[in-house]
C-alpha cells in the first residue's frame, strides 16, 4: 500500500507544471541618497540631497505603509562666474523645506507580492514668508505596471493630502509607483525658481 501511495504521488508530482516566474527587482531602499533638483531663472540645476522622514505601517489591519522624504533648499545668492551657482552657503536668498509622503498596500499573492498607491501628501515650509512665495505647486503621481497604467496629474496647495483613486494593484516588474511633486517660488518680485522631487516606492524603467 505504501509503495502504491508512493508511485500516485510522483506521478502527480510530474503532472503538475513548472512555472518559470521573473526575478522581482529590488526595491528602492529608503535612505540618504535620493536627489531633487532646484531650478534657477536661467534654466541652471542645483542637485539638493534628500533625507528619508519616516517609513511606517499605518493601519496594521489594512497594511497600510508609507514613506517620507524631505530636502532642505537654500539658495545661493551668486554664481561661480561661468553661470553655475556654488554650494549653498550661509549667505541664502531663501530657504525652505520641502516633504512629501507616499501611501501604499501590498498583498501577496503566489505570483509575487503587489502594491497599491492609495494617496499622497505633502507640505512646505520657508523660512522667509514675507519675501519668497509659492507660487503653484503640482503632484503628479502613478501605480503602473505593463498590463496596468495609473497616473495623474493634480494641482495641490500647501499642507495638501488627497487619496489617488486608483484600484488595481501592481507588479514591480516593469512597473513604477510614486509621485513627483515641482514646487515653483517666488522670490521678491521677478526671481522664479522651482524645484522638483521624486519619491519612488519603485521604478523598474517606466514614467508616470
Amino acid at each position: 500500500m505504501k509503495k502504491l501511495v508512493a508511485v500516485i504521488l510522483s506521478v502527480i508530482l510530474v503532472m503538475v507544471p513548472t512555472v518559470a516566474l521573473a526575478k522581482e527587482p529590488a526595491l528602492t531602499v529608503p535612505d540618504d541618497g535620493i536627489i531633487g533638483y532646484l531650478t534657477d531663472d536661467n534654466g541652471n540645476t542645483i542637485e539638493v540631497k534628500g533625507f528619508i522622514v519616516e517609513t511606517a505601517m499605518v493601519n496594521f489591519l489594512d497594511a497600510d505603509l508609507s514613506v517620507t522624504y524631505g530636502f532642505n533648499l537654500a539658495v545661493p545668492t551668486s554664481t561661480n562666474g561661468s553661470g553655475e551657482y556654488t554650494e549653498s552657503s550661509p549667505d541664502t536668498a531663501m530657504e525652505s523645506t520641502v516633504y512629501l509622503t507616499i501611501y501604499y498596500k501590498t498583498q501577496n499573492p503566489s505570483t509575487g507580492t503587489t502594491y497599491l498607491l492609495t494617496s499622497v501628501s505633502g507640505y512646505w515650509e520657508i523660512d522667509r514668508p514675507n519675501s519668497v512665495s509659492v507660487e503653484s505647486a503640482s503632484v503628479r503621481y502613478g501605480c503602473s505596471d505593463i498590463g496596468t497604467t495609473q497616473s495623474r496629474t493634480r494641482a495641490v496647495g500647501n499642507n495638501f493630502s488627497f487619496s489617488t483613486g486608483f484600484s488595481n494593484y501592481v507588479s514591480r516588474i516593469g512597473g513604477v509607483m510614486g509621485a513627483r511633486l515641482t514646487v515653483n517660488y517666488l522670490m521678491g518680485t521677478s526671481r522664479r525658481w522651482s524645484f522638483t522631487l521624486t519619491n519612488n516606492l519603485f521604478n523598474d524603467g517606466i514614467t508616470y
